[in-house]
């Protein structure tokens, strides 16, 4: 097998390679994905139908990071005479 002559030609050198590799792809991975943790189904596919995913999960975020401070400051938010119960129930059609 080519590791084991390459481990023993240049020692502990020939894990270089795959070391570089990892951080390259680490790197594009911290760029390019979506975070998905602490969201909501509906956020996620609102998220994954936008044009720029990136872009539009970052938008939420500040969204609710900006919400969370309103609520620690007691700025309220208008919930249009509704409980916070129901703005989490979903209204039945039927």
């Amino acid at each position: 097998m080519v590791c084991n002559v390459a481990l023993q030609k240049i020692g502990w050198w020939s894990y270089l390679p795959w070391i570089c590799w990892d951080l390259i792809q680490t790197g594009i991975w911290y760029f390019i994905a979506v975070e998905t943790k602490g969201r909501t189904l509906e956020e996620l596919d609102e998220i994954f139908k936008a044009p720029n995913p990136v872009k539009a999960s970052l938008e939420i975020a500040e969204k609710a990071t900006k919400h969370k401070v309103d609520r620690e400051k007691g700025i309220e938010q208008p919930n249009n005479g509704r409980t916070a119960n129901e703005e989490s129930t979903p209204i039945n059609a039927n």
